[in-house]
């Protein structure tokens, strides 16, 4: 899906140079996109049924057709954590790796 195409289609609504049921029947043909974008929302601990509506309310804006909301994972946990960190896990393998050759 290409949020370029339908901000273009918009534009052509909004000049009236497409009717509207045009404009809903193309932005229909490419969320259903198998090839278009697919976001997924991993919702912390510490997120609050705010953040989820704002994330969803996000999709919506940008013509995000297909999204799922799903469990955060360890290795999620591990890269928020080594962000939060500045890299310094990723730091801490990377010598934990020199020093065993």
């Amino acid at each position: 899906m290409s949020i370029a195409n339908i901000a273009k289609l918009r534009d052509m609504r909004d000049r009236k140079q497409i009717k509207k049921a045009v404009y809903d029947e193309e932005v229909k043909k490419i969320k259903a996109a198998k090839d278009g974008q697919v976001v997924i929302i991993k919702p912390t601990d510490e997120s609050t049924y705010k953040n989820l509506v704002a994330a969803l309310d996000e999709m919506q804006i940008c013509s995000i057709g297909i999204y799922a909301i799903v469990a955060v994972e360890e290795p999620d946990r591990f890269l928020m954590k080594n962000l939060k960190g500045a890299g310094a896990l990723t730091a801490q393998a990377d010598f934990d790796k020199a020093k065993a050759k």
